[in-house]
């Protein structure tokens, strides 16, 4: 089943129907070996010809392929049918754009109801797809044997899958810490984001506290089953009164706004978010990132090491996932 059809922006990127004019850049990234050689279907030497037709085909229409573009234009392709396939032009690999674009047209393509189960796979020895399809919660099913035409001949491959349910427990992020409770950023709690930022101050402001650019910071920090998130605590209420965030350097940071919580909140919440990063990650130790004097939670049970910023009024402790431990509810 294809996927939507309309343009999909996401942070750094845009995801637009591909355009006969794609040509020489499909072209010229496809016809690079080095992208060429993990490609099952496309012939090589790749020329302007074989764009061509590809972009008057079926595989090229809307819905079922998409030109991945930044700042710079076209810089691969991503496409979603009965699998999601994709390739990145050479000069942008490393850039996590798979991921980033990967998870714009999975969300979209997951909205539809009927779609159950994606699928997805690589030849064996592309550590690079291998680690992003990873990161966009794709899990081995087994292996198998393809023919690969650029490379003439039959090539191991990984086949993986990606089901809704495991696609929901991606993008919901539940505990509770005493009378709180932590859940994941959604769309709609702009005006509530809004009205923190001035007593809560991220270390990742948005750059524009307008609606769009509300909404493009939380799509930026939402929750994707893997570190690199902010969540929202809140009352039992619903009332959103902090944010917590897991940085994908594992550091992690806790602001509440102190005219609806407590003093000990904040280190109630550390020990919560901690925790349940701990439960869900497969991950070492965090280093703690407090603002201004603050002891660490539990410091006589816990491996810490303060250490004071300066000039920034900072204190980093580590929390180690040996050594700790919190109660918590995970829902």
């Amino acid at each position: 089943m294809a996927g939507p059809a309309h343009t999909i922006r996401t942070p750094r990127l845009i995801l637009r129907p591909l355009v006969s004019d794609d040509a020489e850049a499909v072209a010229r990234g496809v016809g690079n070996y080095d992208v060429a050689r993990w490609l099952a279907v496309v012939p090589y030497p790749y020329a302007l010809a074989d764009a061509r037709e590809f972009l008057s085909s079926p595989a090229a229409a809307p819905g079922t392929a998409w030109a991945i573009c930044d700042a710079w234009g076209l810089q691969g392709i991503i496409g979603i049918g009965r699998e999601l396939g994709y390739w990145l032009a050479r000069p942008a690999w490393g850039r996590g754009y798979v991921t980033e674009a990967g998870d714009a047209l999975i969300d979209a393509w997951f909205a539809d109801r009927r779609n159950r189960s994606l699928r997805s796979g690589y030849f064996e020895g592309n550590a690079r797809s291998a680690g992003a399809l990873a990161k966009l919660g794709f899990v081995e099913t087994g292996r198998a044997v393809r023919f690969a035409r650029p490379l003439q001949q039959d090539v191991p491959v990984r086949d993986m899958v990606l089901s809704r349910a495991r696609w929901k427990e991606r993008r919901r992020f539940r505990a509770r810490s005493g009378g709180l409770r932590l859940r994941e950023l959604r769309d709609s709690d702009r005006g509530a984001v809004r009205r923190l930022l001035p007593v809560c101050a991220p270390s990742d402001p948005p750059q524009d506290s307008s609606a769009p650019g509300l909404r493009h910071w939380i799509d930026t920090v939402r929750f994707r089953g893997r570190p690199g998130f902010r969540a929202a605590v809140c009352l039992p209420t619903g009332r959103l009164v902090g944010l917590v965030r897991l940085a994908r350097d594992l550091t992690l940071e806790v602001a509440l706004d102190p005219a609806y919580t407590a003093p000990g909140d904040t280190r109630r919440v550390i020990r919560t978010f901690a925790d349940a990063c701990f439960a869900r990650f497969d991950i070492d130790a965090v280093t703690v990132r407090q603002p201004g004097p603050a002891a660490a939670p539990g410091a006589a049970d816990d491996t810490t090491s303060p250490a004071r910023l300066e000039p920034a009024p900072n204190v980093l402790y580590r929390l180690d996932r040996q050594s700790f431990e919190a109660p918590h509810e995970v829902s």
